[in-house]
């Protein structure tokens, strides 16, 4: 979908995501979430909006709206270089 970079103005630290879209074949039970995060939800687009304050970055809502805008930008932007 996209790439996305975001500065924390709380403590200087630049975030890099690269957003991709695909179909869950599964859910995996008792994965371990990242440090800091205390549970995974499924939200609306409206309740993301509504909770934009609590969000890790910015960069949550951002990628929500292009995915539902339809943004996707080929895979062959990615080049992967072997040695």
């Amino acid at each position: 979908i996209g790439f996305y970079m975001y500065t924390s103005p709380g403590n200087g630290t630049t975030y890099f995501r690269a957003l991709f879209a695909a179909t869950a074949l599964e859910q995996e039970l008792g994965y371990t979430l990242d440090e800091g995060i205390i549970e995974a939800q499924w939200l609306s687009l409206e309740d993301i909006r509504q909770q934009v304050a609590i969000l890790r970055s910015p960069m949550v809502l951002q990628c929500v709206e292009d995915y539902l805008a339809g943004r996707r930008l080929p895979l062959d932007c990615i080049s992967h270089m072997f040695r």
